[in-house]
C-alpha cells in the first residue's frame, strides 16, 4: 500500500508509459488479432479490478490480443489470459471512484467475477512482503464488515506456501509504522490492509456479483521507511510532498538508489501478484 503510494505519485512515468505502450500495440496488432480482441470484448465474465497501473501492470504484460481504453471512470484492458476474455480495470484508490468504476464494468460487459487485485500492508508476524492474501472478511474504518463469501481449506492453506486467509482492513490513509501497523491489527482483527477492497466489494453485494480478493503485501509489519520517505510524508500538502520528492531525488545519489529499489520492489510484488492471478483466472473459467 505504502509502496504503490510512494511509486505511482512520484514515479509514476514508467506506469503511463506502459499504459501508452498498451495503446500503441493496439494500433500496430494485424486485423487477425483485432478479430480476437473484438470477440473477447463481448465474453469478459472476469473483471480485475485495480487501484493503480502499477498494480494492474504484472496482468496486463501477461494478456494477449490486449486492447487498451480509456473510459470515463477508469483505463481498460481487454484481452486473454490462457484463452479466457478478462477485462482489466485500473481506477482510482478513492472509494466513490473505484465503486463507479466497478458499476461501469459491470454495466458494460457481462460480469460474473469480479477480482479486487492489488497491494497490501501485512499488519501481522509470519506474513512477509509477496506473500498472498485473499481474506475472507473485509473490514471498513467504521468497522462495517462485508463476508467475501468463500473459503480456503486448511489442506491447501498447508500446501501453498506464503497464502494467507482472514480479515482484511481497508483503511482511509496509509500506514507508515510498525506500531501503526500492529494498531490497526488490534483494533479490526486483520491480518493486512489496503484501501479500496471493501468498497469494490460493497459494489458487487449492491449489483450481485460474486467477488474474489487477491492481494500481494508490498511492505511487511516491521519494514521500515527509508529516510527520505519519511520527510516527503511529513509535509502537510501535495505539492509539499512532490518538492520534498523531487529535493530528494536530486539532492543524493542514495535517493535516487532508493527510489529505484522501491519501484523494482513494486514491480516484483506486480509480478508475484500476476502469476498467482493467472492461477486463479484458470480456476473461474
Amino acid at each position: 500500500m505504502l509502496v504503490r503510494w510512494m511509486v505511482h505519485n512520484w514515479m509514476r512515468s514508467a506506469a503511463e508509459s506502459a499504459v501508452r505502450d498498451g495503446i500503441q500495440r493496439t494500433m500496430d496488432a494485424s486485423d487477425d488479432i483485432e478479430v480476437a480482441s473484438t470477440e473477447a470484448l463481448t465474453q469478459c465474465r472476469i473483471a480485475v479490478v485495480c487501484a493503480s497501473p502499477l498494480e494492474a501492470t504484472g496482468l496486463v504484460d501477461l494478456m494477449g490480443d490486449v486492447i487498451t481504453t480509456r473510459c470515463a471512470t477508469f483505463i481498460e484492458h481487454v484481452g486473454l489470459i490462457d484463452d479466457v476474455p478478462v477485462v482489466i480495470v485500473e481506477s482510482s484508490g478513492q472509494a466513490e471512484q473505484i465503486q463507479q468504476a466497478v458499476e461501469d464494468v459491470i454495466a458494460m460487459y457481462p460480469v460474473d467475477w469480479v477480482i479486487a487485485a492489488g497491494f497490501a500492508t501485512g499488519l501481522a508476524d509470519g506474513i512477509g512482503r509477496d506473500d498472498i492474501i485473499m481474506p475472507q472478511t473485509l473490514v471498513a474504518a467504521d468497522h462495517a464488515q462485508i463476508n467475501v463469501g468463500f473459503s480456503i481449506s486448511e489442506d491447501v492453506l498447508s500446501r501453498t506456501r506464503g497464502l494467507h486467509t482472514g480479515k482484511l482492513a481497508s483503511v482511509v490513509e496509509v500506514i507508515r509504522d510498525e506500531e501503526g501497523r500492529r494498531a490497526t491489527a488490534a483494533e479490526f482483527g486483520a491480518i493486512a490492509a489496503d484501501m479500496e477492497s471493501y468498497w469494490i466489494a460493497k459494489s458487487c453485494q449492491a449489483l450481485k456479483k460474486r467477488l474474489m480478493v487477491v492481494r500481494v503485501v508490498s511492505e511487511a509489519v516491521g519494514d521500515k521507511l527509508p529516510e527520505l520517505v519519511e520527510n516527503v510524508l511529513n509535509q502537510d500538502s501535495t505539492a509539499g510532498k512532490l518538492g520534498a520528492a523531487t529535493r530528494a531525488v536530486f539532492s543524493k545519489l542514495s535517493n535516487v538508489k532508493e527510489m529505484w529499489k522501491l519501484k523494482s520492489g513494486a514491480y516484483q510484488a506486480s509480478d508475484r501478484l500476476a502469476k498467482y492471478l493467472v492461477g486463479v483466472i484458470a480456476q473461474l473459467r
